[in-house]
């Protein structure tokens, strides 16, 4: 049973051209070159899938994560995803936030905490299937128990792994 953290690092890709995309370096905004599309980061209708994740917290954890990255970004942008060296490139996209939306949360760090478990979650859940299927307590050095989806909406938490999430806005 692995009690280690996983960890995932999610950074915007800043490549100037991508195999199946060419980027415009001053608006984050890319035009397809080709046909095939890029793989998507799901972080819309999270609660669908993740069992330990109400509509309530998964559209929250969603808004927040488009407040960030509209900060930096144009939707969609391309982000790299590193997981045990084995690199993947996903599209996310989002829609623009209102003013009222960035007034709810206007509390950087707040937003910042909440955006990136809505991205470290769907990254894990990307790379490796893992879901959410419960949110951890204080002081377990974790903030979700992550497993693979079963069907069923009880989990053995003993079984699962503890994911740690971190996320920095810049």
């Amino acid at each position: 049973m692995p009690s280690a953290k996983d960890k995932r690092q999610l950074k915007p890709n800043t490549a100037s051209y991508e195999r199946r995309w060419q980027r415009n370096p001053y608006q984050h905004e890319r035009t397809e070159t080709e046909d095939d599309a890029l793989t998507t980061l799901p972080i819309h209708q999270m609660a669908a899938r993740h069992p330990g994740l109400t509509p309530a917290t998964a559209d929250a954890n969603t808004e927040a994560a488009a407040v960030c990255l509209e900060r930096h970004h144009a939707s969609p942008v391309d982000m790299d995803l590193d997981r045990d060296g084995v690199a993947t490139v996903a599209s996310v996209d989002w829609a623009t936030p209102d003013a009222r939306t960035k007034r709810a949360w206007a509390n950087e760090t707040d937003a910042t905490e909440a955006g990136a478990c809505a991205c470290a979650l769907a990254a894990v859940e990307l790379t490796d299937g893992l879901l959410a299927v419960g949110r951890a307590e204080m002081l377990t050095g974790a903030d979700y128990y992550i497993a693979p989806a079963t069907g069923e909406d009880t989990y053995d938490l003993e079984g699962c792994r503890r994911f740690e999430v971190s996320g920095v806005d810049r």
